[in-house]
């Protein structure tokens, strides 16, 4: 862009990626979870931090809103001061920002509109069964918007979206019983499952096992060979 001469272009969507990852960031650091990585690339900014999965889901929602309310919040500052900004120059953080907002909250990896899908999927769904149904809807998505407007950005965006997916999806989820294993968790929701299997644990729950009169606890249900 800067080497066509889009350098206002340039600095629009720079501001408006600048204020859609501090959205993100303010949340992270309220929460009190260690950033330890943020990369910008020309459309996107990918942040990542050192979270457990096992950790509140409000969590996970809130992260993801970050971005999305810090857009909306700037809609409100641009009006404020509209006066001072050329009309162009206006028009051009007002598209930016609303094109950048509707992206990303598309369903979609690494887009903020799955990971929030993802976390209200695990309120109802085992943590397993989410993962599942977040990747088949990634994959739906993709395919619609590659009927609608096939593009060599949108290749290259799902291709990268759907590897990541599913070459993470079985150390996603070891990572998950293993920290349930090694950390105290404390839950005041508790379940007691009829057969012991793993793939039934939901985040935010304690899950036993009974078998005749001893009662097993999580560290039996996630090593117990299926």
């Amino acid at each position: 862009m800067l080497l066509s001469g889009l350098f206002k272009e340039t600095i629009a969507l720079l501001i408006i990626i600048f204020i859609h990852e501090l959205g993100h960031i303010i949340v992270i650091k309220l929460l009190k979870y260690p950033i330890s990585s943020i990369t910008i690339y020309p459309f996107i900014g990918i942040i990542k931090i050192n979270k457990k999965i096992n950790t509140k889901i409000i969590h996970d929602v809130l992260i993801s809103l970050g971005g999305i309310i810090n857009q909306l919040g700037f809609f409100i500052m641009l009006y404020l001061i509209k006066k001072n900004l050329s009309i162009y120059f206006y028009q051009l953080l007002f598209s930016y920002n609303l094109k950048m907002l509707l992206f990303n909250i598309i369903p979609v990896y690494p887009l903020d509109g799955l990971k929030l899908v993802n976390s209200l999927l695990n309120y109802l769904f085992s943590y397993q069964r989410s993962y599942v149904i977040s990747i088949t809807l990634n994959i739906a998505i993709i395919i619609v918007i590659l009927l609608i407007k096939p593009s060599y950005f949108i290749y290259l965006f799902s291709t990268y979206s759907i590897i990541y997916l599913f070459k993470y999806y079985q150390f996603n989820l070891k990572v998950f019983y293993l920290e349930r294993l090694y950390f105290d968790y404390y839950y005041k929701k508790i379940k007691y499952l009829k057969k012991p299997n793993k793939n039934c644990i939901k985040r935010e729950y304690k899950y036993f096992y009974q078998k005749g009169c001893l009662i097993y606890d999580e560290s039996y249900i996630i090593t117990k060979k299926d």
